[in-house]
């Protein structure tokens, strides 16, 4: 049974796994893993930019509008059903989907989850393998975990994903931004975009979202704190929700200020009300990564969700 390490409780309908096809992909993708048809070399040089934050603070907003409008390749719905083998679903969605899939993407999902083909996913089985999640208690790994990581392993996965779309990468994970030093040290041009919200408008969301998700606001979800392991034990569903996001929000401060990690941040609301002048920003810190980046074309204004 394929269980989701973001949660603890059985889903409800609507956001419920089709066990058999999930089985189906996971043979599939490690008959595929060892598959290589073409030679296209890792490159180490491409940037990688790693949108992360608190959940239900943005994220999916903020990745769809950069594989939207920025020149960066980014992981769709049909990649990511080849997470052990990225190459051969980009391969495909290129030959599938054609090279102008970016501009079908909309700014609409469901719990991050987008619907349509092209639409950026969050390529968690990816990174549930190479971060090895399964065997970690909580989002914010320990070092004695990340020295068990294969990391030449991950290393060349990033790199030669970058390969395959010869361009810059977008990854949409929050897990990610609890591991930027680990993953700087991956790949050293990487950039982590935080985008942040009013955590009364992150509380309030999340609770809608156990609700949605599991019809129980007492069920975790999503992102999990160094303190997890305390606060999964508060019986009050709105003061373990504050505390997931105030201790959520302080592990991401301390691990984007360390050294050697580029980061930036950018605000929810300013970027519905001038997503111009945000993704003008992200441009800017992926040019000074060595790789020179301009928009695509003029996003529009957006209407900041519940």
């Amino acid at each position: 049974m394929h269980i989701d390490p973001h949660d603890a409780g059985l889903r409800l309908e609507k956001f419920r796994k089709e066990e058999a096809l999930e089985d189906y992909f996971s043979r599939l993708n490690r008959y595929l893993m060892a598959f290589n048809c073409e030679e296209v070399a890792p490159d180490p040089t491409f940037p990688l930019i790693y949108v992360v934050g608190l959940p239900r603070s943005g994220t999916t907003l903020l990745s769809q509008l950069i594989s939207r409008y920025l020149p960066v390749g980014y992981i769709n719905n049909l990649i990511a059903r080849f997470w052990l083998n990225p190459a051969v679903g980009i391969r495909l969605s290129q030959a599938i989907l054609g090279q102008q899939a970016r501009e079908r993407i909309e700014f609409k999902s469901t719990h991050g989850v987008t619907a349509d083909p092209w639409g950026p996913h969050e390529f968690g089985y990816f990174w549930r393998h190479w971060l090895r999640l399964d065997e970690a208690q909580t989002h914010k790994l320990e070092q004695g975990h990340l020295d068990g990581i294969d990391r030449k392993g991950l290393q060349k996965a990033l790199s030669g994903t970058a390969a395959a779309f010869a361009a810059p990468v977008v990854f949409k994970n929050i897990i990610c931004g609890l591991q930027a030093e680990f993953l700087t040290q991956v790949h050293s041009s990487s950039l982590f975009v935080y985008i942040e919200r009013d955590p009364r408008a992150v509380e309030a969301s999340l609770i809608r979202s156990r609700n949605e998700r599991y019809g129980d606001p007492a069920v975790w979800w999503s992102l999990k704190p160094s303190t997890y392991d305390e606060i999964s034990r508060i019986q009050l569903p709105a003061e373990q929700i504050g505390r997931q996001v105030v201790d959520g929000a302080r592990d991401f401060a301390f691990e984007l200020a360390k050294p050697g990690v580029h980061s930036i941040r950018i605000s929810y609301e300013e970027l519905c009300a001038d997503p111009v002048k945000c993704l003008n920003t992200i441009a800017d810190a992926v040019t000074a990564l060595g790789y020179p980046v301009s928009l695509l074309g003029q996003p529009p204004v957006l209407t900041p969700s519940r």
